[in-house]
Formats: structure tokens, sequence, C-alpha cells
């Protein structure tokens, strides 16, 4: 098996990691995935008044595959219902270009899936 992302370099991980918590983003690290070659970190995402339990996904191919933001709700668009990871870039993982936004990508996600929570409809049933 090769050796993780997290492994072969492990500042790219505490860069990620001190630009969520520059971003004003209070993220845990969750150890059980690592062995698959994931990165897990849960928290709370702050839109308005609301707080969303809230999961940041990094994948194996990590830095470039895009990180993911799974979000405890239920949103008819921009989100899948089976895993509820919001839509938050417009194309495929071919499209990502780690070099954009490199040490901060997942801060990146975080604040586009904040941005994508703020502007949501007011009629919509979020809560399930």
């Amino acid at each position: 098996m090769r050796t993780p992302w997290f492994e072969r370099d492990t500042s790219l991980l505490d860069r990620e990691l001190t630009a969520i918590r520059n971003s004003g983003f209070e993220f845990a690290l969750e150890a059980a995935p690592r062995a698959l070659g994931f990165i897990v970190l849960r928290g709370k995402l702050q839109v308005a008044s609301e707080r969303f339990e809230s999961e940041l996904l990094y994948p194996p191919s990590f830095p470039f595959g895009r990180p993911e933001v799974r979000v405890d709700l239920k949103l008819p668009r921009h989100s899948s219902p089976y895993d509820r990871v919001l839509c938050l870039w417009p194309g495929a993982d071919e499209d990502w270009d780690w070099n954009e936004n490199e040490g901060r990508q997942g801060a990146y996600m975080l604040e586009r899936a904040v941005g994508l929570l703020s502007i949501r409809g007011d009629e919509e049933e979020l809560r399930h």
C-alpha cells in the first residue's frame, strides 16, 4: 500500500490544520479513518445564529483530490442525498487546481460551505 499523503508530507497536514484554525473554524482531527488514507475533521459550521454538525473529509488522493464537506443537514439542492456531502466545486476532480489554495484547501472548502449555507432559501425545510 502506498504511504498516505499525511505521512509523506507531514507539513502539509500541519499547514491545513493551521489554516483551518486561522480561518476561525473549530474542527477536531479524528483518528480512525487514517488507516484507510483519509483524514476526517469534525466540528460545527456557524451560519448566522445556527450551528451545523459538519465533517471535513480529505481523500487519499489529496492534495490532487479536493476535500469535501459533509453537513448534518437535509438540503433539496447542492448536496448528495445519500451522504450529505455539499456540492461546493462546479467541476470534477480533474478541474481542481491544488496549487490555487495550497496549504489551506480545507479552510477554503469550509468557507465555501458557509457561503452556500448562508444563501439557502428560508422556505426550505433543512433540519431532518
